[in-house]
């Protein structure tokens, strides 16, 4: 209450006593006073309060699109990173095509080199078998001539001992000394130099 226990007023210095028609009157001024300071009061403290909301609606506002604008950037910076991934995945998936063709060029050369080699050892074994038959027939035919020639150079050295035309000194058949096997030695020396072209045939024949 504006007044104290005396009716005097506290705030308005011609106010005098309650029941008074000029007190009356000073007081219906006061009254009017006072609401007008009221409300002029609360409409101060009702426009602080509202720059002050609106204040924080502001930074709250301002912390929302701030926050938004970093999710729209971390958004982007996702997607390009993604699309950089995505090609990253392309070129590998296009290097490792380019490595599966080139394998099967790879295993297709090695195969034919494989089945080149095959053949060139196949080849080699028939050349070599082949070359095997034709020395092995050279031989025999070697072997068949000096067999031929050895067996004739026999003949002819047991025609000349037979008719004792043989001129070694110790020739058994020509002193009458017959013996098989020292004969057969004496006809194989004389065979083989008569064969090489030596003296030894000279004398029996």
């Amino acid at each position: 209450m504006p007044f104290d226990n005396k009716d005097r007023c506290r705030r308005h210095e011609k106010c005098r006593h309650f029941g008074r028609d000029d007190g009356v009157r000073d007081i219906v001024s006061h009254y009017d006073a006072d609401l007008s300071t009221v409300s002029e009061q609360r409409r101060v403290e009702d426009d602080n309060e509202v720059r002050s909301v609106s204040l924080r609606l502001q930074n709250i506002e301002n912390s929302f699109y701030k926050e938004t604008e970093e999710l729209e950037n971390d958004y982007k910076r996702y997607l390009e990173e993604h699309a950089e991934a995505k090609r990253q995945a392309e070129a590998i998936k296009l290097q490792l095509a380019q490595c599966e063709e080139k394998m099967e060029v790879v295993v297709s050369l090695r195969l034919q080199a494989k089945e080149r080699m095959l053949q060139q050892q196949k080849q080699e074994r028939e050349d070599s078998k082949d070359r095997y038959h034709t020395v092995l027939a050279w031989r025999q035919a070697e072997d068949l001539a000096r067999s031929t020639e050895f067996i004739a150079g026999v003949k002819r050295v047991l025609e000349s001992h037979e008719a004792q035309q043989c001129g070694k000194r110790r020739c058994l058949w020509a002193a009458g000394k017959p013996d098989s096997e020292r004969i057969a030695q004496e006809i194989v020396v004389c065979t083989e130099s008569a064969m090489e072209g030596g003296d030894e045939g000279q004398r029996w024949t």
